[in-house]
């Protein structure tokens, strides 16, 4: 049953207390983070329901983020299957769920996500792809420079930028490793965390994203190598569900099998 909601009394949620950013790859997966941990400061009910809703024009989707005292990062936060085009905003809802009809209590309306770059590749994907014409037999490889990991891909295979972009197949056989190499780069390598600045926050953030739990501590006397290196091959694997990879080989099979 569609549940109505009461908006009389409804309070304004300032946007300052809301920070929502999208990810995204060239692989066309979107996913956002949304911190709503300063919307206590509203005083609103402990138990009234959070709603963060993503929308353009007719496309929309809504997820749950639990309640005022109990927020709850909902696990999928995937925006890849509806097109959103290239305006999409956000709402986000408190409201009290506890009558017949729901009331809104509070509510902040077209909230513009921040990109995870602050940088001069502020509209630029989060991991750049990059074709090279002196890469002999190998097809991709990640690279680094001062702005963060990006993508190297073989110019000399035909079609090379759209297999990695359109291929769904291609990439996610490609993209949970380079995120794998990324993160040991990031926590082993570098061993940077996520309040560090600079792009290793950024990646530890998607990292995050993937499995709700934050990334291990790299500093001395912290977490151990077995736990981090635990910890970014759950991330790897959640990441890998979600592109489907596995899936996709086993259908090509059946495909020529036919």
């Amino acid at each position: 049953m569609r549940r109505t909601f009461n908006y009389t009394g409804r309070r304004r949620i300032p946007l300052d207390l809301i920070s929502i950013r999208v990810y995204s790859l060239d692989s066309g997966a979107r996913w956002f983070d949304a911190d709503l941990t300063r919307l206590h400061e509203l005083k609103l009910p402990e138990n009234a329901r959070i709603f963060v809703e993503a929308y353009f024009e007719r496309a929309y989707r809504r997820f749950a983020f639990g309640t005022v005292a109990s927020i709850k990062v909902p696990e999928d936060r995937s925006l890849e299957e509806i097109d959103f085009g290239g305006r999409m905003q956000f709402r986000v809802k408190v409201t009290d769920v506890t009558g017949m009809h729901g009331k809104l209590l509070a509510s902040a309306e077209e909230i513009i996500p921040a990109l995870p770059q602050q940088d001069e590749r502020a509209h630029e994907s989060l991991l750049p792809v990059e074709p090279r014409g002196d890469m002999g037999q190998e097809v991709w490889r990640v690279n680094f420079d001062a702005g963060g990991p990006y993508l190297e891909v073989n110019s000399a295979i035909d079609g090379v930028m759209d297999l990695f972009r359109n291929n769904k197949m291609f990439a996610a056989l490609v993209y949970p490793h380079a995120l794998r190499t990324i993160l040991t780069q990031v926590l082993l390598i570098h061993r940077s965390g996520s309040d560090d600045a600079g792009w290793e926050a950024r990646w530890l953030r998607f990292g995050m994203l993937q499995v709700s739990t934050p990334a291990p501590d790299p500093s001395p006397g912290a977490a151990t190598d077995e736990e981090i290196t635990s910890w970014i091959d759950s991330v790897t694997a959640t990441f890998a569900t979600r592109l489907r990879g596995a899936d996709f080989v086993r259908e090509a099979q059946k495909e020529e099998k036919l």
